[in-house]
């Protein structure tokens, strides 16, 4: 990670990247996990060019087969590692999270529900037990399910009909 940073480093992340405040927004990352962003397909063909060349400076290389667009705003524009057509997708999972190509988050909000839905059915032989106290299904309840629920809400946006 600490050579990932260094070389995203020395990307001209002044030139690319999406205005933000006075300075630019070049990518986001967390773990092995890099999100490009820019304002539009050209300066997001020239900042993954430019990624994939100071990574190559260290012996890293893109996996084009893991890499995934989403062009908001924009249509029939292909962005390449060299040859290779990267795959364009209306939404993908980063950190946790649905990001989708319409700026909603009623995907995501329906993706926790079906997923604290099942955190609730999984805990069902817990509600039927006697010698569990109420207290203790409540907390299992609110670690579980509410946790699933609520994660990350913060980045939610809340859609007027869901």
């Amino acid at each position: 990670m600490l050579v990932i940073n260094y070389r995203l480093k020395q990307c001209d992340s002044d030139t690319y990247g999406l205005k933000w405040n006075n300075s630019r927004l070049f990518d986001l990352r967390f773990a092995d996990n890099i999100a490009l962003i820019s304002e539009d397909a050209n300066g997001l063909q020239k900042s993954t060019n430019q990624v994939k060349e100071v990574m190559e400076k260290t012996g890293l290389r893109y996996n084009a087969n893991k890499c995934k667009v989403m062009l908001m705003g924009t249509t029939g524009t292909e962005i390449k590692i060299e040859e290779e057509k990267l795959e364009k997708v209306n939404n993908f999972l980063y950190l946790g999270s649905t990001i989708s190509q319409d700026g909603t988050s009623s995907k995501e909000i329906r993706r926790r529900i079906r997923k604290a839905n099942s955190a609730f059915g999984r805990l069902k032989n817990i509600w039927q037990l006697k010698n569990i106290s109420l207290k203790t299904k409540l907390n299992m309840y609110k670690a579980t399910v509410i946790t699933i629920t609520t994660y990350s809400n913060e980045t939610v946006k809340v859609p007027s009909p869901l």
